[in-house]
C-alpha cells in the first residue's frame, strides 16, 4: 500500500457565554497512513500497512492536501478531488 500524508480539516465546536463573540474555526490537522481506497467522495487509510489495522474515512471536502510518501518523504501531492480546492477566499 502507498503511504500518504494527509492535511484534513474537522468540525469544531464552541460555548459562548454573554455578548461574546465566537473566535472559532475547523481546526487542521495531519495524519500519516497507508492509502486503502481512493474514490471520488473519500478516501481511506490505514494505520498498518496489510489487512489488518484501524481504518479511516476522510470525505473529501475535508481534505486540504494529500501527499505521496516514498522513502520516508513526501514526494508529490496526489490528487485532492474536491471544491475547496477551487473556492476563492
Amino acid at each position: 500500500m502507498q503511504p500518504v500524508i494527509i492535511k484534513w480539516v474537522d468540525i469544531t465546536t464552541e460555548l459562548v457565554w454573554n455578548d461574546d463573540k465566537p473566535k472559532i474555526k475547523p481546526l487542521e490537522f495531519t495524519s500519516i497512513g497507508f492509502l486503502v481506497e481512493d474514490r471520488d467522495e473519500y478516501v481511506v487509510v490505514s494505520d498498518t500497512d496489510g489487512e489488518w489495522g484501524q481504518h479511516t474515512a476522510y470525505p473529501r471536502g475535508c481534505i486540504l492536501q494529500m501527499r505521496e510518501l516514498k522513502d520516508g518523504k513526501p514526494n508529490r501531492v496526489a490528487k485532492v478531488r474536491n471544491k475547496r480546492t477551487s473556492r476563492k477566499n
